[in-house]
C-alpha cells in the first residue's frame, strides 16, 4: 500500500498560556500543501521503518511509533514494513515527522480493515504528537489546545504556494522559551488572532497570515526569503511553524515559479507546491 504524507503551513499561530503540565495552549488554522513524502506500507510480522533520508534514525522515529501506538489501541496481532521516501524538509517547521505519523495510522486502518473513524484517529494521534491530529484529515483546520482539537475549515481555492528555507531549525522547546521571554520584556499578554476565521478569499486570507514567532525571525535569511516573495508577487507571506521555513501565496503560477528560481539561485532551498483539500 502507498500512502502519502502531506506538508503543513500554518496560515495563523497564536501561541497562548501555558498549560499545567509546562506546554502551551495554540490556536492555529493549518493548511496542507502538496509537498509530501511517500510511505509504502506492508504487512509484516515486526514494526519495521526504513527511510531515505539519512537526518532520520528508523530506530527512533515517530513512524514507528505511530504504528506501534495502532496495534497496541486496536489489539490487532500483527506488524508493517513502512519505507518512507522524504521528500518534506526535517525540522523545517512543516510538520514532516506529524504527517508521515498520521499517513502510518491512516494506512494501517485501511491494511487491516481495523475501521476507525476521523474521531478516534485524531484520538490516537493526539497520543504521538502535537499536530498529528491535524495532519489526520488535512485540508484547512482550525487547531487548538495542544492541537488535538481540530475543527475543519470549507477549503480554500487551491493556490500556488513557495515555500523556503534557510538555515537549521532551533530546539522547539528553545523557540517557545525565547518567545516567553520577549512577551515578559515587553509585557505584552498572549491572545489568540482570529481574523481569518471571517476570510472569505484567497486575498483576504493572505492578509490575516500571521505566526507569533516571526518577530523572533527578523532581520535573518527567512526575511530576506519573505522580502524575495513579496517582490515577485506574493499576495501574503509567513513564517511556519516556529520556522525556518516561510512561504508566500501567489495568484499568479509562473510567478512562483520565478520566485522558486531566484531563491535556488541565491542558494536557498525552495519548493513550489498547491494547496490541498
Amino acid at each position: 500500500m502507498i500512502v502519502r504524507a502531506y506538508a503543513k503551513l500554518n496560515l495563523t499561530l497564536s501561541i497562548l498560556d501555558r498549560r499545567e503540565d509546562g506546554c502551551h495552549d495554540l490556536h492555529s488554522v493549518m493548511q496542507t500543501v502538496s509537498l509530501c513524502d511517500v510511505i509504502r506500507l506492508q504487512k509484516d510480522p515486526e514494526i519495521l521503518v526504513a527511510c531515505d533520508s539519512s537526518e532520520i534514525d528508523p530506530s527512533d522515529n515517530i513512524a514507528f511509533r505511530a504504528a506501534n501506538a495502532f496495534f497496541k489501541h486496536t489489539g490487532i496481532q500483527g506488524g508493517v514494513a513502512i519505507e518512507i521516501d522524504k521528500c518534506i524538509p526535517v525540522a523545517a517547521g512543516l510538520g514532516g515527522g506529524s504527517a508521515d505519523a498520521a499517513a502510518v495510522l491512516c494506512g494501517l486502518n485501511d491494511l487491516y480493515d481495523a475501521g476507525l473513524d476521523y474521531q478516534r484517529l485524531r484520538e490516537l494521534a493526539a497520543e504521538i504528537g502535537a499536530d498529528v491530529p491535524f495532519c489526520i484529515e488535512g485540508g484547512l483546520a482550525l487547531c487548538e489546545g495542544k492541537g488535538e482539537k481540530v475543527t475543519q475549515l470549507d477549503a480554500l481555492p487551491v493556490t500556488a504556494v513557495v515555500i523556503a528555507r534557510t538555515g537549521q531549525k532551533p530546539s522547539t522547546g528553545g523557540m517557545y522559551r525565547k518567545l516567553d521571554e520577549l512577551r515578559a520584556q515587553n509585557g505584552d499578554t498572549p491572545a489568540a488572532d482570529t481574523r481569518i476565521l471571517s476570510a472569505d478569499t484567497v486575498w483576504e486570507v493572505a492578509e490575516a497570515l500571521s505566526n507569533d514567532f516571526l518577530p523572533l525571525w527578523e532581520e535573518t535569511p527567512s526575511t530576506e526569503n519573505m522580502q524575495l516573495m513579496r517582490e515577485y508577487g506574493a499576495i501574503g507571506v509567513n513564517l511556519t511553524g516556529s520556522g525556518p521555513s516561510v512561504y508566500g501565496l501567489f495568484e499568479d503560477w509562473q510567478a512562483a515559479q520565478d520566485c522558486v528560481d531566484a531563491l535556488e539561485r541565491m542558494g536557498r532551498d525552495a519548493w513550489l507546491c498547491s494547496t490541498t483539500e
